[in-house]
């Protein structure tokens, strides 16, 4: 079974950017960043992908639940984190991400910028 990594489109400046980037990366689940400042398509996507057609950040992206979550919500990504670790759990029970005692805090600090379980 692979696990396809979160992705979190971000902006420099943003102050729920300056939040959900560490929330995550805490977390040591599969997670993939993405500066919409740099990147100019990814930062047209997100705009086709909010019904308001504007560019919110966060955005996160969450394969495995199938759902976006824009703008930074800790209960939401609370759920989300919880699925992805049940899920790894179930196919790699050592892994980082499944020692997390809650909250977005973990046993390691090590973050995952880019990676994915299979």
């Amino acid at each position: 079974m692979i696990i396809n990594p979160l992705i979190l489109y971000a902006q420099n400046g943003c102050p729920g950017c300056a939040q959900a980037i560490p929330f995550w990366q805490r977390t040591n689940l599969p997670l993939i960043i993405i500066e919409i400042n740099i990147d100019p398509f990814a930062a047209e996507g997100i705009k086709a992908l909010h019904s308001s057609k504007q560019i919110m950040v966060p955005a996160l992206v969450s394969p495995l639940t199938k759902e976006y979550v824009f703008g930074f919500n800790q209960l939401a990504y609370e759920r989300i984190a919880d699925a992805y670790r049940a899920a790894i759990r179930a196919v790699a029970p050592d892994h980082p991400a499944v020692k997390s005692n809650g909250a977005g805090a973990v046993a390691s600090e090590t973050p995952q910028q880019e990676s994915a379980i299979e």
